[in-house]
């Protein structure tokens, strides 16, 4: 029996104080086809239902997911080696997809859910484990629920959506590149000060 951390998402509301809590659970399976990569002893399963039920996820945070299946401390250079491969087998058979640093559902019809933490400490992520197309999925939902936004707000709610109270260098700097690609698009009109939507 093998226990995943998983995140439920939920789209956000305009204002943050009216978003919920995403909920955090755990699922649980049994599987006696186990696959030996490198000196690891797993189903090749386990990789793709991370990616399924938390996906897009960064690879050092599906690592670690593995890790602690796996009741292990930290992700070692031989484990590091062996999900890796794993990864790269399951892509090439369409089964997850790699995206830069993330991990991704295969499935066509996929659609990036913006997911705030819990209260568990396990469901924060820091700004580099969050993919930009969630960020940009945060700032079209609020945009929208606002229907005129200004800019500086709109980075402040979206920061604070991702549990982040406070933005620093890195932060807003992602934010920024995620704002500009979303204006680049056509996404998101900037007016004035005021973000909104395209008509």
């Amino acid at each position: 029996m093998i226990n995943i951390l998983l995140y439920a998402g939920l789209e956000p509301a305009a204002e943050p104080d009216l978003l919920r809590w995403i909920t955090v659970g755990t699922t649980k399976f049994n599987n006696s086809h186990f696959a030996v990569v490198g000196n690891f002893l797993h189903p090749p399963q386990i990789h793709v239902i991370v990616a399924d039920l938390e996906g897009p996820i960064h690879k050092e945070v599906a690592a670690a997911r593995l890790a602690r299946t796996w009741e292990l401390e930290r992700v070692g250079e031989r484990m590091l080696a062996s999900v890796q491969s794993a990864w790269r087998s399951l892509s090439r058979e369409k089964l997850l997809r790699i995206h830069g640093e993330f991990l991704w559902p295969a499935g066509a019809s996929f659609q990036v859910i913006v997911r705030r933490p819990s209260h568990d400490d396990q469901s924060r992520r820091s700004i580099h484990e969050i993919p930009s197309e969630e960020i940009a999925a945060a700032m079209k939902n609020i945009t929208r629920d606002s229907l005129s936004i200004e800019r500086d707000k709109l980075l402040v709610y979206v920061a604070r959506i991702f549990g982040f109270e406070r933005a620093g260098n890195h932060i807003q700097k992602a934010l920024e590149g995620a704002f500009e690609e979303l204006l680049e698009t056509g996404d998101i009109v900037l007016l004035e000060d005021r973000v909104s939507l395209p008509n």
